[in-house]
């Protein structure tokens, strides 16, 4: 059993082999799945999940969690899409969409941690929030004809690869090397991991934690400016359902959901291969529809892995 847990523990090469495997299989059946166009697309496809999953997989490493980060996504495109039909420069309206971002993920910060109310309580409520708030103000209007100055962040490529992917490799690696290097990346595992003792060593356990919630808006809030640049247009639905990608990155990826475990390689290797299962599936004919519910046994597998390869361990709350 042991040796089990610790070939089941190797969370990453585990994706990737998954992901090679997945790629080639399908690719004997459809030859089009494998070719560079398709593979493009599916990295494309995927970086909107990556990057809003690698903000709320910081929150859940931490020891709480964030399930309004697709009314984040809206609330971000939503303004920089506003900015940018009336004529601002893209640079201000990127700039704009990342700062609502970061301002909502203020919002949870205070709800969590400045009036303690649990985590998924208030991220509950704050989705549901935003999403109203985004519909009166936009009267539920399409946001459209945004300015080629902006979508080219969207659209455009470098090197044979879209600025989206570019953006998404570079997060990866940002996200990666703080949680990783820096003190903050090894004060987070160690809050998630046991808060109480995380506070007994003198930590500042709401300043780290509110720090994550902020975090986490602001990679919703990029994801939201690259989904109205890629798109060009923003309703007030935009994003939804995300929540469930995101989570099922995280949970696939080898975060543990009660904290101070997971990186976030394994984070975007998940997202990158639930894209690739809904590529796949679209590619051998099954029914879109499906594709929810292969998300859902997904989760229930990657939470079974985890068990083994971990087993059980105490769950200190705050």
């Amino acid at each position: 059993m042991t040796e089990l847990r610790r070939r089941l523990g190797a969370r990453e090469p585990l994706l990737g082999f998954v992901i090679v495997a997945v790629f080639l299989l399908v690719g004997l059946r459809s030859p089009d799945f494998t070719t560079w166009g398709n593979l493009e697309a599916i990295l494309t496809d995927t970086t909107t999940v990556a990057i809003v999953a690698i903000g709320a997989g910081l929150v859940i490493i931490g020891g709480g969690i964030d399930i309004s980060v697709g009314s984040t996504l809206a609330g971000a495109a939503t303004v920089a899409g506003l900015l940018a039909q009336d004529g601002s420069a893209p640079l201000v309206a990127v700039l704009a969409g990342i700062g609502s971002g970061l301002a909502l993920g203020g919002v949870n910060a205070v709800l969590v941690v400045g009036l303690r109310i649990e985590p998924i309580v208030a991220t509950l409520a704050t989705l549901g929030i935003f999403r109203g708030v985004l519909s009166q103000a936009t009267s539920g209007k399409l946001i459209g004809d945004l300015p080629d100055g902006f979508t080219v962040i969207g659209t455009g490529s470098l090197l044979g690869l879209p600025y989206l992917v570019w953006t998404m490799f570079t997060l990866t690696l940002l996200a990666a090397v703080v949680l990783r290097w820096t003190g903050f990346g090894r004060t987070v595992y160690a809050i998630g991991n046991d808060i109480r003792a995380a506070r007994l060593a003198g930590i500042r356990v709401a300043r780290y934690q509110a720090a994550t919630y902020v975090i986490a808006g602001g990679f919703a809030g990029v994801a939201g400016v690259l989904f109205a640049a890629r798109n060009g247009t923003v309703l007030p639905t935009s994003g939804s359902g995300i929540e469930l990608l995101a989570i099922a990155a995280i949970v696939v990826g080898g975060v543990d959901i009660f904290g101070g475990r997971g990186t976030v390689l394994g984070i975007v290797l998940a997202a990158l291969l639930l894209q690739m299962i809904s590529a796949a599936m679209v590619a051998v004919g099954v029914d879109v529809a499906w594709q929810n519910a292969v998300v859902g046994v997904t989760i229930l597998l990657a939470v079974t892995l985890f068990a083994v390869s971990h087993g059980r361990r105490s769950v200190v709350h705050a």
